[in-house]
């Protein structure tokens, strides 16, 4: 019997230069302890390993260090592959790790990114519209990966591979993208759903959302294994363990196994409807100080949630919480979202507002430039100029643009067989 551990969405880097910097490996190396523990004999990573397309060197070096304690002397073999190079033999050398890249780390079509180049330095499988085989003790593994696209080409470029489970073996499906049943936004619904994933096989695994689930689909387990830290800060990522899974070949059994956070997460709701700004605050203070008296061993992670609507004459603006935030700096980090409706806002502001709140910056940046260069009707594909942006290569990215470079580049690529496999 196989043992499998399925972990997703570990964002190391995440919170650069601020105080929860930490948090992403503190957790990460709990995950990795947990999985010697449980005598596991390879290890799926479901995208967003680092939480920048380009990871500082001292992120690359702490990961590495993480899974150089999983090269043992223990030989695997690969049997079969589709839709990608032979699988270079140091790369699956010890405890193999399967690994495809998530949205934060994908690059511009042509650009190398991080995850890649782990597979380069022999730490792990790097997959993308492609399938792994592997014989384990006899027993045959097949892993099928889908690395994170853009959300608009997601369901074009999983029908293109139209990926095919191995005969005679246990079968795993990844993605690393949106999917209507989790998260569903209808100022911009996914392209995918449960319905489109493909069948016939044992196990189906996404990454990319944040909150822990399982449930049978197509006649096998669909996990969600969620992030190990709560970047987004939802309500779900606070009601729900952090972890990983175990799969097991011969049972089907799949197990989730818990890690304890980095930090306390409490999630907390105020009715703010109908108070002035003062009592706002005395609520929101009442609330911290209740909460502090339990005691923790780092500072928790306070979420408080502003819901309700606001009196005519007041907006969110009118209600400044710094002060709140500066007097309890010592004991919590607290963040406050106001989702408060303002006197006459109409239904599409409302989801435009929540949308663009649970945005990164770098999506926002992309959107941003995305939009400009869709209305200018250029042609221009936006992410190489992003990824010029992104690294401060000013003179690049102003050359992209002036000669149009990337309109060519797409055309070309649509000429040859594997155009979808850019994304």
């Amino acid at each position: 019997m196989v043992r499998i551990a399925i972990i997703s969405d570990l964002h190391l880097g995440f919170g650069r230069g601020m105080e929860r910097e930490e948090d992403p490996f503190v957790a990460a190396e709990r995950a990795f302890e947990k999985v010697e523990d449980e005598d596991v004999d390879m290890i799926v990573l479901a995208g967003d390993i680092f939480d920048s397309r380009l990871p500082r060197p001292e992120h690359w070096s702490r990961f590495m260090r993480l899974l150089s304690e999983m090269k043992n002397g223990r030989s695997v073999e690969i049997s079969r592959t589709k839709g990608r190079e032979e699988v270079p033999e140091e790369s699956i050398r010890g405890l193999p790790v399967l690994a495809i890249h998530g949205t934060h780390e994908r690059r511009a079509n042509g650009m190398k990114n991080s995850i890649e180049a782990l597979e380069d330095a022999g730490f792990l499988v790097h997959m993308h519209c492609s399938s792994v085989e592997l014989n384990i003790d006899g027993e045959k593994v097949g892993v099928h990966g889908m690395s994170g696209v853009p959300e608009k080409y997601s369901k074009g470029v999983l029908k293109k591979w139209g990926p095919e489970p191995f005969e005679d073996a246990y079968n795993i499906f990844m993605l690393h993208q949106d999917l209507e049943q989790y998260i569903y936004n209808p100022a911009s619904p996914p392209e995918l759903g449960l319905e489109d994933l493909p069948g016939g096989f044992d196990l189906y695994v996404s990454g990319h959302i944040h909150w822990k689930n399982k449930e049978a689909v197509k006649d096998g387990h669909f996990i969600i294994p969620g992030s190990l830290i709560p970047t987004q800060q939802r309500r779900k990522e606070f009601e729900t363990p952090k972890g990983f899974y175990v799969a097991e070949t011969e049972t089907n059994k799949v197990q989730f196994i818990e890690i304890d956070p980095p930090r306390k997460l409490v999630y907390e709701k105020i009715d703010a409807g109908g108070s002035n700004p003062k009592e706002i605050k005395d609520s929101i203070t009442a609330k911290i100080e209740k909460l502090l008296q339990g005691g923790f061993e780092n500072k928790p992670l306070i979420r408080i949630k502003l819901t309700g609507e606001l009196d005519s004459g007041l907006n969110p603006g009118d209600i400044d919480l710094s002060k709140i935030r500066e007097k309890y700096k010592n004991d919590a980090i607290i963040t406050v979202l106001k989702d408060l409706d303002e006197e006459g806002m109409e239904g599409a502001e409302k989801i435009k507002t929540h949308e663009d709140r649970m945005l990164s910056v770098e999506e926002i940046g992309m959107r941003i430039l995305r939009k400009n260069l869709e209305g200018n009707g250029s042609g221009i594909s936006p992410e190489p100029i992003f990824e010029d942006l992104v690294e401060g290569n000013l003179n690049s990215a102003l050359k992209k643009l002036k000669e149009g470079h990337n309109k060519d580049e797409e055309k070309e690529k649509t000429k040859t067989g594997e155009w979808w496999k850019g994304y």
